[in-house]
């Protein structure tokens, strides 16, 4: 970091020495995986920041890494506008924000793995500056990845690291389009995930749970038909979360719009099941996984169950256990859903 430059000029007219403040200059590129900035402060009175800064710090991390921020102490000159000092931070060149007064700015997240910190300030006004800490990581989703499709690894809030399948920002939290990946699992298969994240899989309901955490998001299900038909439909929800472990990932749905159909109405509410976890509704004997090959949010009889068996074509050969959506099917086709299975499904997840 340069200090402030300081010159001193002699005016013989008036025998006079008079101290001239030229603008101060600095800042720094940071590779390393963790440091800190600072406000650039001379010894003034108070160690208040320096007039006339014009400081940046770019933050690069590994190729598919993202910055972290975090500001600790900030107290920068205020306006409405922030017209005099201001911090600005970008992510790479696309601003995300400038911040001044004496609220904390929020955790800041690069989509980027380059993250640039500007600070300037005029020759009025100091105040005690920032301090900010930052950490190299993983993207926490797919938002920053808009014109992205394919494979990312991401870290959530507080927890690890995993592979997913983005598309145009979204997280995909499950795709079935060819029968090669077994849904009808065990508990812990669907706590953890499976899959292929480039092909047939599923995230894994603790991933999910981790995700639902750190922001809002809407639920996507898209849905194509067999052929010759290969009618496309999906719906989306507005509502939409999962509790934890200790709820049985309970599904909370709704605000649904869409060309599909509302299938997810009557689970609202419901607890995760698999076949040798028995979590549904049903007050009878009966295990709803079991006796629809599948795995699902389940009340008792569904009227959706994205997760059953995958039949080589339209017909399910045994009622209720292959993929189904039933509403837009009746819609469309007005007969028995759950004689029907689709072709393909997509499950994900976008930020609101």
């Amino acid at each position: 970091m340069t200090r402030g430059v300081y010159i001193l000029y002699a005016f013989a007219v008036t025998n006079l020495l008079t101290y001239v403040q030229a603008a101060v200059q600095c800042g720094a590129t940071l590779s390393v995986a963790s440091g800190a900035i600072t406000s650039p402060c001379a010894g003034n009175p108070g160690h208040t920041y320096e007039h006339e800064a014009n400081c940046e710090w770019t933050i690069n991390a590994a190729s598919g890494l993202s910055v972290h921020l975090t500001f600790s102490i900030f107290d920068v000159e205020y306006h409405s506008k922030c017209e005099y000092d201001y911090v600005e931070v970008y992510d790479d060149q696309r601003l995300i924000g400038r911040y001044c007064g004496t609220t904390l700015p929020p955790l800041l997240i690069s989509s980027s793995n380059r993250m640039r910190v500007v600070f300037h300030s005029d020759r009025s006004v100091s105040k005690k500056g920032f301090h900010a800490s930052y950490i190299t990581s993983y993207p926490t989703d797919c938002s920053g990845e808009q014109t992205f499709t394919g494979v990312k690894i991401i870290q959530p809030t507080g927890h690890g690291s995993f592979s997913v399948y983005c598309s145009k920002g979204c997280v995909y939290l499950a795709r079935r389009f060819d029968g090669s990946v077994e849904f009808y699992r065990k508990w812990v298969d669907y706590q953890n995930g499976f899959g292929n994240k480039a092909g047939e899989h599923f995230i894994g309901l603790e991933n999910l749970v981790a995700l639902l955490k750190q922001r809002k998001y809407k639920l996507r299900v898209d849905l194509t038909m067999w052929p010759p038909k290969s009618k496309t439909g999906y719906a989306e929800y507005s509502n939409f979360d999962v509790g934890g472990s200790n709820t049985n990932y309970s599904l909370t749905v709704g605000g649904y719009s869409g060309t599909a159909g509302d299938s997810l109405h009557g689970h609202n509410g419901a607890q995760f099941s698999t076949y040798d976890r028995d979590n549904d509704a049903t007050v009878d004997s009966v295990n709803c996984a079991v006796a629809n090959k599948g795995a699902w949010w389940y009340q008792a009889c569904p009227s959706a169950n994205l997760f059953g068996s995958y039949p080589d074509s339209h017909v399910c050969p045994q009622s209720g256990t292959c993929i189904s959506w039933a509403q837009w099917y009746l819609e469309y086709i007005g007969r028995n859903p759950h004689l029907y299975s689709f072709r393909k499904v997509d499950m994900s997840i976008c930020p609101i």
